[in-house]
């Protein structure tokens, strides 16, 4: 598998000869990495697909001077699927989300339902109304972070991660780059996150 580039969106893929296409978004503060066994056992359960794992915007390698925003989001990565479809001649994509990829994928589909086939999501976040950003939950939850967590080493905080997302140790290598992310960066994206509301 090889990392690829369309415009700032890093992914990989497998299966490209194959029509029928996944795309894999994944939960906020993770990567692609995130889909490593489904990658394993491409063999055994995706054979005959075309499986792409996608990097959310401001996520892994997908890198990007802009700050995240779900709309923003959802703005390129539905470009990229657009991209897919007319280079792939197929009629659409379908998509397996975790999380604030859930939230993507959603107004993906309200956007342009005709490029979307089916939708499998888990952990999507709801929120009953939106906050003001200054006094947000994200921002409390980044308060007592600095105060607290600050004071903690960097390896105690990537294993807190790796518990909190029900991970394995054997994956510190690649939860470790979330700790490169700014703190600012992640109170955004947690905000984001934890303010979607259905269109």
């Amino acid at each position: 598998m090889t990392l690829r580039h369309y415009n700032d969106l890093a992914y990989e893929e497998i299966g490209e000869e194959n029509s029928e296409t996944i795309l894999f978004l994944h939960a906020k503060l993770l990567d692609k990495w995130i889909w490593k066994r489904q990658k394993e056992a491409y063999n055994k359960f995706f054979k005959g697909f075309h499986c792409i794992f996608l990097d959310l915007p401001n996520h892994g390698e997908s890198k990007s001077d802009e700050e995240f925003s779900i709309d923003k989001s959802s703005i390129e990565i539905s470009e990229f699927i657009n991209h897919i479809i007319n280079n792939k001649g197929i009629e659409k994509v379908n998509i397996v989300a975790l999380g604030i990829g859930s939230s993507i994928a959603i107004e993906i589909l309200n956007e342009n339902p005709n490029a979307i086939g089916n939708l499998i999501l888990s952990g999507l976040e709801i929120a009953d109304y939106k906050e003001i950003e200054s006094d947000s939950v994200a921002n409390g939850l980044a308060k007592a972070q600095s105060e607290y967590l600050n004071e903690k080493s960097d390896i105690f905080i990537t294993k807190a991660y790796l518990r909190y997302f029900g991970i394995n140790k054997e994956h510190y290598n690649d939860i470790e780059k979330i700790l490169d992310r700014s703190i600012r960066q992640e109170r955004k994206i947690a905000y984001e996150s934890l303010n979607y509301t259905i269109p």
